[in-house]
C-alpha cells in the first residue's frame, strides 16, 4: 500500500519560470449549445472539504477536470456567445474556469503518490489551458474575471486561492442565475476566514489582511462611507457589516483600536490530511 506523500520539491524544477506549459486535453465530442457543469460540480463535491482540499480525491478527479476543460476549450463567451447572453453568465463561466485551472494545476504538480506541500513561485503562470478558443493561464483568467466584473469588488473575494492565505475554493460551481447571492456568500465566507482576515492579540495589537483584501481596503471603506454618509469609517466597520453572527461581531469589537497590516504570504497547500493511495 503506497502512501500519498507531500512532495517538498514537487513542481519546483523542469519548467522555465514565466513560460507556461500548455495542458493538452484529449479532444472529445462536445455539445456546443449548452454549458454542462456536472463534471466540475462532482470534482468540487469530492475534493473540497471546507477550506481544505482532499489530496486523493483531487488526484483521482483528473479525468473529470479534463472533461470540463475539453468542454470549455470550445464553449465560452466568444466561441458560443448564444450560451452566455448575460454578463452574469460570462462571469460565472470565468470564475469556474479559474478555480478549475488552479485545481488542475495542482494535479499537474502531483503524481499518483505525491502532492506538493506548497505551490511553486509563479504557480498561476506555470500552466495554460485552452479556454474559449485561447490558451490562458490562471493569471489570465483572473485578469479576465476582473475585466468583466467592472466595479463589483466582491469578485476579488470570489477568486479563490489554493494556498494557506486567501479565499478558499467553494465546493459548488458558480451559476448565472444565482451569481449575485453566491458573490455575497463568497464575501461573507472570505471575511470570516482566518486565511483572509485574522486578529492578532499579541504584543502588537493588529488586524491582519490577506494581500488581496489589503489592496481593496480603500474601495471598501469608500463604499461604506457613501452608503452611510460618513467620513470616518475604517475596515473594521466594513467587517462588522458583513459579519453573520453575534459572536463574530463581539470578536471584531474587541479589536477596536487595533492597527491594520497586510498578512504574510503562505504558499502551503491546505491539504485535508495525507490519504492512502489505495483507499477508495
Amino acid at each position: 500500500m503506497c502512501v500519498l506523500l507531500f512532495s517538498w520539491g514537487a513542481g519546483c524544477s523542469g519548467t522555465v519560470p514565466g513560460i507556461a506549459t500548455n495542458i493538452e486535453i484529449p479532444v472529445r465530442a462536445v455539445d456546443r449549445t449548452s454549458f454542462d457543469l456536472s463534471d466540475y460540480g462532482l470534482v468540487l463535491n469530492r475534493a473540497i472539504n471546507g477550506e481544505q482540499i482532499r489530496p486523493r480525491e483531487l488526484v483521482d478527479a483528473r479525468l473529470l477536470l479534463d472533461s470540463f476543460f475539453a468542454q470549455v476549450s470550445v464553449v465560452g463567451p466568444a466561441s458560443t456567445p448564444d450560451v452566455f447572453p448575460t454578463n452574469d453568465s460570462k462571469l460565472a463561466y470565468i470564475l469556474n474556469c479559474y478555480s478549475a485551472s488552479l485545481l488542475r494545476s495542482l494535479v499537474s504538480l502531483s503524481t499518483s503518490i505525491t502532492v506538493p506541500e506548497r505551490v511553486p513561485v509563479g504557480f498561476e503562470q506555470r500552466f495554460a489551458f485552452h479556454v474559449d478558443g485561447q490558451w490562458r493561464t490562471p493569471r489570465d483568467l483572473h485578469a479576465w474575471a476582473r475585466s468583466i466584473s467592472g466595479d463589483d469588488w466582491r469578485v476579488e473575494l470570489a477568486l479563490p486561492t489554493v494556498t494557506g492565505d486567501g479565499p478558499a475554493i467553494s465546493n459548488r460551481p458558480y451559476l448565472p442565475e444565482l451569481l449575485d447571492a453566491q458573490l455575497d456568500k463568497a464575501v461573507r465566507d472570505a471575511l470570516a476566514s482566518p486565511r483572509v482576515m485574522r486578529l492578532d492579540h499579541g504584543e502588537i495589537k493588529q488586524i491582519l489582511y490577506w494581500r488581496g483584501l489589503w489592496t481593496l481596503r480603500g474601495r471598501l471603506i469608500s463604499d461604506y462611507e457613501q452608503r452611510y454618509q460618513t467620513t470616518d469609517a475604517r475596515m473594521l466597520n466594513v467587517l462588522l457589516e458583513w459579519s453573520t453572527t453575534g459572536f463574530r461581531r463581539v470578536t471584531l469589537n474587541s479589536a477596536v483600536g487595533y492597527a491594520d497590516h497586510p498578512m504574510p504570504g503562505d504558499p502551503r497547500v491546505p491539504w485535508d490530511g495525507v490519504m492512502l493511495a489505495g483507499e477508495p
